[in-house]
């Protein structure tokens, strides 16, 4: 059960780097996280407002704190572990939204950080188009393990590259050739599933995905969740299991699921297009008051040029949409 904790002034809560066990929300008094610009050394100040969380982005991710809390006064907090916090967000949307508001605040404020740390050197255009142009040199010759091992390659260097999306694509399809190939060989039926559980890559998941194949995605990406081969990619195997949820029709678990996502992983590269699920969903339940919340959050999120966007878009101006 949540308790509340209670504080004297001048009273450190926690320190930077502690280990984080838990979500605080400020009940009474005044409280101040302090923490330094990862560009300029500068020490940076933030006053909490009473009813805001504080620890919250460490504490679901499992992490340090990257600031130290201290009681400017004497001070009460409210402390959820983290299972109680995803338990009262799953349920309360205007919470959900409260805490989004933050991650992306505190989001926006580390993305100008580490903008201003990086320099044109830093990324080898050149590079990034051979790779690309590698495997799609192997694909039109149909060499597919060679173009599959390229695509890959490209995705582990550049995963939010200029050509990723096609290298996903392709490296599906380079894939997917492969297997049928394989098929094709003496002792070998055609119908044949493969037994190595290597043909289920993320590349190909999200080939099946693109190609709306929803359902295979789903347990596809059910599997690296559960499983131990890609535990880099469980927080994006997460997300997408929200978006299969989310075209197969099943909204009240895509909203419990991109709830979940959303208070486990707030740094999610796809943050936008969580949140813009969410209020998809929450539309495919008749909550089109729900809808219009998350729809105007992601707005402030996705680039313009999204397509996702542009579906948020539509959504708004159409009778209802908010």
């Amino acid at each position: 059960m949540p308790k509340t904790v209670t504080y004297h002034a001048n009273a450190i809560i926690y320190f930077q780097g502690d280990k984080a066990n838990g979500i605080f929300i400020l009940k009474q008094g005044k409280v101040e996280l302090s923490s330094e610009d990862i560009a300029t050394g500068q020490k940076l100040k933030e006053m909490v407002i009473i009813g805001e969380f504080f620890g919250t982005q460490a504490a679901i991710g499992g992490s340090k704190h990257n600031e130290t809390a201290t009681a400017l006064t004497e001070c009460a907090a409210v402390f959820l572990t983290v299972k109680e916090f995803e338990a009262l967000i799953t349920s309360n949307s205007r919470l959900l939204m409260k805490t989004l508001q933050a991650f992306s605040n505190k989001l926006r404020r580390i993305h100008h950080q580490v903008q201003s740390c990086l320099t044109s050197d830093h990324i080898n255009i050149s590079q990034e188009a051979g790779l690309f142009s590698v495997g799609e040199y192997h694909l039109n010759e149909g060499q597919y393990e060679q173009a599959a091992f390229a695509f890959k390659q490209y995705l582990k260097y550049w995963p939010s590259g200029t050509y990723a999306p096609q290298a996903k694509l392709k490296a599906g399809e380079a894939q997917t050739a492969l297997e049928r190939s394989e098929e094709k060989k003496p002792g070998k039926k055609a119908n044949q599933q493969a037994s190595d559980d290597s043909v289920i890559t993320p590349e190909y998941l999200e080939a099946q995905y693109e190609l709306k194949k929803y359902k295979i995605a789903l347990k596809g990406y059910l599997e690296i969740v559960h499983g131990e081969k890609y535990p880099d990619l469980k927080s994006y195997a997460e997300f997408r299991i929200g978006c299969c949820l989310y075209h197969l029709k099943q909204y009240s678990d895509s909203v419990k699921q991109m709830s979940i996502v959303l208070t486990k992983y707030p740094n999610l590269e796809q943050l936008g297009d969580a949140v813009a699920f969410l209020g998809l969903s929450y539309g495919g339940l008749n909550q089109p008051e729900k809808a219009a919340g998350f729809y105007r959050k992601a707005c402030e999120i996705l680039p313009e040029s999204s397509p996702l966007y542009q579906m948020i878009i539509k959504n708004i101006r159409q009778p209802g949409g908010g």
